[in-house]
């Protein structure tokens, strides 16, 4: 059985909020436990074991694998079996979204520098891949994955391989899913062809560490992604993706 949706991203963003919500509809089957994510399509290692794999190890619930927005090669695999399967993308102020995956790569114990210093080593780290394509299929179980701050929110450089196959992909600010929940999970409810008059029971997850952000930092990195959320803005055609509310 195909998957009910796949929630592509992007980490840190609220997906594992709104994938549980979402699946709290009497009609969805239940995911296997609240966080699992079944990195199928950007663990190349999992996509050799195959779709029938995949659709035993789902069971007809929804995949909420957060990384797969800004992997080269997802789109394509996902479109190559499930072209007509509902896409979901959830998009946080990247300035917010960066020292979120800093507190998380820190707490896991992946990072050991500052918040500045990484951001300010993520080229460097970029660059010991080599510019190979060959390390796509390693990307996600190396160490530059967990650490890749800056390129998780360019989202403009990744959004169109998923617009030029899934046209329809629903697309939600974290901001605004957070600020109103049911009107989100009833949106992608519509969509799925489900009643919406379910309510549903707010629950979070994963807050991380009191660590305050730098000043600094969050200027430089406003200006970072001045010309990046422009891109977005422009792609979409709607200013609302500058994030000046948030």
């Amino acid at each position: 059985m195909k998957p009910a949706y796949i929630i592509i991203g992007v980490q840190r963003s609220g997906t594992t909020t709104l994938h549980n919500a979402i699946c709290q509809h009497p009609d969805l089957p239940a995911p296997r436990w609240p966080l699992y994510e079944a990195h199928f399509f950007d663990y190349t290692h999992r996509w050799n074991r195959g779709r029938e794999w995949y659709e035993q190890d789902l069971d007809g619930a929804g995949d909420k694998t957060p990384t797969l927005l800004d992997h080269p090669l997802a789109p394509a695999r996902v479109a190559s079996l499930y072209p007509d399967v509902p896409i979901i993308a959830v998009l946080r102020n990247p300035v917010e979204r960066a020292f979120s995956h800093w507190q998380k790569a820190t707490t896991k114990g992946f990072e050991q520098l500052s918040f500045r210093e990484a951001l300010e080593a993520e080229a460097e780290r970029a660059a010991r891949l080599n510019g190979n394509f060959s390390w796509y299929d390693d990307y996600y179980l190396s160490h530059f994955h967990l650490t890749a701050y800056l390129r998780r929110g360019r989202y403009a450089d990744h959004l169109p391989l998923w617009l030029d196959r899934f046209p329809n992909l629903m697309l939600f600010r974290a901001e605004d899913v957070w600020r109103d929940l049911q009107s989100a999970v009833e949106a992608v409810w519509a969509e799925l062809g489900l009643p919406t008059t379910h309510k549903v029971q707010v629950v979070r997850y994963q807050r991380l560490g009191d660590e305050q952000f730098p000043p600094d930092t969050r200027r430089w990195l406003e200006q970072y992604y001045v010309p990046h959320n422009e891109r977005l803005a422009a792609l979409l055609g709607d200013d609302r993706w500058l994030w000046r509310d948030a």
